[in-house]
């Protein structure tokens, strides 16, 4: 059921057990969800609910006021690496494929027969691997460029060691981080059976939503 991000502190959510995000601005997104929006939402993960964040919509996970995960923005003021770095901002990858190392152990992951894949980027939003959840797509290595554009002595560098896709979790629930749009305009589907299986198994490994109370 579609609803909109201002609307979601007025939903009764103890019916839902997956909330899906889409990628948006972060200015945006902290505005629409008003006073207390964050907090509701953060409430109901705690209690089962497993949400999906996609593209810039990880972003409201990362610099939100609540304590929702343990990565940061690659870059970013939390990223301690970003320090030692003469471009310490990421620059938007305007479209590329990258080589992407899977953690074929994770639920996330089922169906995926190859422990790498060809990953679609078109994105500046890129995080660090988190300490507490699972890692599940990475770039690892240096050698990641397959096709298409990124920036030498900046993307290229910077992203290297950075996490695709995130898996963390929080209370009885689940936070599953997509720093780029899976099926992005259905164009690559090679990473949309991770959201299948995020919306699908998340659930399934978490507690039971009716805990929550609005």
């Amino acid at each position: 059921m579609p609803v909109a991000v201002s609307r979601l502190k007025h939903v009764d959510l103890r019916g839902f057990n997956v909330v899906v995000v889409p990628s948006g601005e972060v200015s945006t997104l902290k505005r629409e969800l008003g006073t207390g929006g964050e907090g509701a939402l953060k409430a109901w993960v705690e209690a089962g609910g497993t949400l999906i964040c996609l593209g810039g919509a990880t972003e409201l996970l990362v610099e939100g006021d609540e304590s929702w995960t343990s990565v940061a923005a690659v870059g970013g003021d939390d990223d301690e690496a970003s320090e030692n770095e003469e471009e310490a901002e990421v620059l938007e990858v305007p479209g590329a494929l990258l080589r992407a190392t899977i953690d074929q152990d994770h639920f996330l992951s089922f169906g995926y027969a190859e422990a790498e894949m060809a990953f679609l980027v078109d994105t500046n939003v890129f995080l660090t691997a988190s300490d507490t959840g699972s890692n599940v797509v990475t770039f690892a290595g240096q050698d990641l460029w397959l096709s298409g554009v990124t920036w030498p002595g900046n993307s290229e560098k910077l992203i290297a060691g950075a996490a695709a896709v995130i898996d963390e979790p929080l209370g009885d629930g689940h936070v599953v981080l997509f720093t780029d749009e899976p099926g992005y305009r259905a164009l690559w589907y090679g990473t949309t059976r991770l959201l299948l299986n995020a919306i699908l198994y998340g659930p399934a490994l978490s507690g039971k939503v009716g805990s929550y109370q609005p």
